[in-house]
């Protein structure tokens, strides 16, 4: 073996122990922070556990399949936490595509592409590792390589149409790749297309899942929380000019090396297309061409504008397969001529440099987003002040027998949340929780709409209406006056909705 290929070998591996190491640095800092969306995957993951499967999406929406939950699940089952285990999941679901792509290539002796691919998470911004959402369809990507790797046949293209089907269905943000690799299987088979039948057929499996989770949904509406599927996905062509005037906040953290100007990687995606298309390697630029063209057509969408700048909820977690794309793009130049011998030592040096960087500014960026989460639709806490206000709640419902434990939106929807999603996790012996007007849990919404309680014990509302309450109709009794707040409401013989309107409560959502 050459001594070349034995740098560029020991160069690989040491790209993958610095990922590991990112990795689990951006999970010992973000491990001990929970997002009230995140509660939803936990409880998922422990019914999932128990073999209880409620909805096929994330609990409460007509969309978003919760990979991470079903990949806990067995982990669960047999003890482990669900607070901890989720989050180590996650974390590896974010590295799973790239090291997949990577070792795919490693494996065919390309190494130099494989180093290039491997990089790709640690030459992004520190921001891009630390936000955690929507990266169950990437994941999904990973099988794509060892399928389109396997040896031309029925078999491989229906796999191929399977996968990408599968990727786009547990989360629509696959859909970059997805267009890009449909597009390349499509042109490579264009004198064989009985395999575009086949690659229908793989297809239309996960797409006649995909149609009945979406009438699973139309069946029961009246209790659908969350939808897309409305204003938000009507073209208005008029959207487009708006996004390409801030394509940096669409593409914000997607592009390596050059932090300030997320937007560059369309212009690296452009490039590399060019330089295909010289090369004669038409099949992959034309793969290219169908992801940007995917893109710019994306941006009529009011969905994708439906984001902050903030890493809780950004703009460009529409677009977290981008980079994956032009790992994948540049994969596709090798062996990459006169640059190649240097092409690995570059590589090492300015991951290093990436790496040390994210290192250092990972701790500064978390606490930064905590404070300033920039108008971002989400709730985070602390899971150490959740468990301690969970541990409060089991304590009042064990002292009063409580059969049911209501949790009051106001005064703060957040953490009322938090106490209805996430106490029935980190406290399993807590009575069913439910949160009158605000429940995402549509089994729940159905059970207590007509069923009476005699023993309920309500977290939070205004102190005010409690005054009032307790000089009312009900037996109505102070459980906690700190935080939480708690009343215990005896022999009321009412479903919990009507009792909170006659209590003086608001419970529409």
């Amino acid at each position: 073996m050459r001594r070349s290929d034995l740098v560029t070998k020991a160069v690989f591996w040491c790209i993958i122990l610095l990922g590991l190491i990112d990795r689990a640095h951006l999970l010992q800092i973000t491990i001990g922070y929970a997002s009230d969306d995140l509660t939803v995957v936990w409880m998922a993951a422990r019914d999932y556990a128990n073999g209880i499967f409620h909805e096929p999406f994330f609990y409460g929406q007509d969309y978003g399949v919760m990979l991470e939950a079903l990949l806990a699940a067995p982990f669960v089952h047999f003890g482990a936490d669900p607070i901890v285990v989720v989050p180590v999941v996650m974390a590896f679901l974010a590295m799973m595509p790239y090291w997949s792509f990577a070792f795919f290539q490693y494996i065919r002796s390309k190494p130099a592409s494989a180093t290039l691919i491997a990089a790709i998470p640690i030459l992004l911004p520190v921001e891009h590792g630390l936000q955690f959402t929507n990266l169950n369809g990437l994941a999904i990507l990973a099988v794509y390589p060892w399928v389109a790797g396997m040896q031309v046949s029925v078999r491989r293209s229906a796999l191929i149409g399977a996968v990408l089907a599968a990727a786009a269905f547990v989360n629509m943000n696959a859909s970059v790749t997805v267009a890009a690799f449909g597009t390349l299987f499509l042109i490579n088979h264009a004198k064989d297309r009985i395999h575009w039948l086949w690659a229908v057929c793989g297809a239309l499996p996960v797409l006649l899942l995909w149609w009945w989770s979406m009438q699973f949904h139309t069946i029961r509406g009246e209790h659908l929380v969350h939808t897309v599927f409305d204003w938000r996905m009507v073209f208005h062509p008029e959207l487009i000019p708006e996004a390409l005037t801030r394509l940096d906040a669409h593409f914000a953290w997607l592009c390596p090396l050059w932090w300030p100007n997320g937007h560059l990687v369309l212009w690296l995606l452009g490039i590399v297309m060019v330089a295909l298309f010289r090369l004669g390697r038409k099949s992959a630029a034309w793969a290219i061409l169908a992801a940007l063209l995917t893109i710019f057509f994306s941006f009529g969408f009011a969905k994708i504008h439906d984001g902050t700048s903030s890493i809780l909820f950004p703009l460009s977690r529409m677009f977290l397969a981008v980079p994956l794309l032009l790992g994948w793009s540049l994969a596709q130049l090798e062996p990459y001529g006169r640059i190649r011998p240097y092409l690995v030592p570059i590589i090492g040096v300015a991951s290093v440099i990436t790496f040390s960087l994210r290192y250092e500014q990972a701790l500064s960026v978390w606490a930064k987003t905590l404070t300033y989460p920039e108008g971002a639709p989400i709730h985070m806490r602390e899971i150490s002040k959740v468990r301690l206000e969970c541990k409060t709640l089991m304590r009042y419902a064990q002292e009063t027998s409580a059969e049911l434990l209501v949790v009051i939106r106001n005064p703060n929807v957040g953490e009322a949340f938090f106490m209805n999603m996430g106490c029935p996790v980190c406290e399993p012996g807590l009575p069913s929780t439910y949160m009158p007007g605000g429940d995402w849990r549509a089994w729940r919404v159905r059970e207590e709409s007509s069923m009476s309680r005699q023993r309920i014990l309500v977290v939070g509302g205004d102190p005010a209406i409690w005054a009032n309450a307790m000089n009312g109709p009900f037996d109505v009794q102070v459980t906690g006056t700190g935080k939480p707040l708690a009343h215990m409401v005896t022999g009321a013989d009412l479903p919990v909705d009507t009792l909170m309107l006659r209590l003086g409560f608001t419970v529409g959502r």
